[in-house]
């Protein structure tokens, strides 16, 4: 007659126990979900920085490829004027000369004409 007593004390004490099993399997659960939500929000900020260095190192890039080309862009403006002064100076340096040749050749034409 003990044993039966025994193992219905021991199923009684299992049931009574069992409540608190289940709460501490679930705040184990709730434990185990919120580090998974700290090491997922963890990545997501990885990823959102891994995002904005790329962008910032895109924007970069493009800065320097448009300095480089507004430089280029500069030097060429730089040699047209170059090359745009040299033929003025030409063009008057013929017409000086062709105005010189004018004079030369009237005082000639005065002088001995």
């Amino acid at each position: 007659m003990a044993e039966p007593l025994a193992v219905f004390a021991d199923e009684l004490l299992d049931e009574a126990m069992e409540p608190l099993a289940r709460k501490d399997t679930l705040e184990a659960l709730i434990e185990q979900w919120r580090i998974e939500r700290a090491e997922i929000a963890a990545q997501q900020a990885q990823f959102m920085a891994d995002v904005r260095k790329e962008i910032s190192d895109f924007r970069e890039e493009n800065n320097v490829r448009e300095r480089e080309r507004d430089e280029r862009e500069r030097q060429r403006a730089r040699d047209q004027e170059e090359r745009d002064a040299k033929l003025r100076g030409w063009v008057i340096g013929v017409v000086g000369l062709g105005f010189s040749a004018t004079v030369l050749v009237s005082g000639l034409l005065i002088a001995f004409g």
